[in-house]
């Protein structure tokens, strides 16, 4: 058995097979990304969000970014046009701004109305 494990352990070594970034991956699988960040500008912390396919439904944002999005990036996917949702309260519900969005690009600035009030985000290939 222990010859089996040295077998799998020399497998890391091989640079071809090392492991994707969670981004890297979903892109290849045609999955899209959502990176939010706490800051305008893509400044600060920053959280990001993956989902297989072209639809991305966070229900909550969890709690070290709930309420302090300023600004996102969406990436991976099939779709050259995202319409990213933000909503102020959890599972889509309450007040909400749309924002389309070309995959690959951002917004920089998410506006006053909805920033840093962000509890859920819904993105639809358009």
């Amino acid at each position: 058995m222990s010859n089996i494990d040295n077998q799998f352990q020399n497998l890391d070594d091989i640079p071809a097979l090392k492991e994707l970034s969670d981004e890297t991956a979903a892109a290849c699988s045609g999955g899209v990304t959502l990176v939010a960040f706490n800051k305008r500008g893509f400044e600060g912390f920053k959280k990001q969000f993956i989902q297989n396919g072209n639809k991305l439904d966070i229900g909550f944002v969890g709690g070290s970014i709930n309420n302090k999005i300023s600004s996102f990036r969406v990436s991976g996917g099939n779709s050259s046009l995202y319409k990213v949702t933000l909503f102020d309260g959890r599972n889509f519900q309450g007040q909400r701004e749309s924002f389309y969005v070309r995959r690959g690009k951002a917004k920089r600035f998410v506006g006053d109305f909805i920033n840093d009030r962000t509890s859920s985000i819904r993105v639809r290939p358009v």
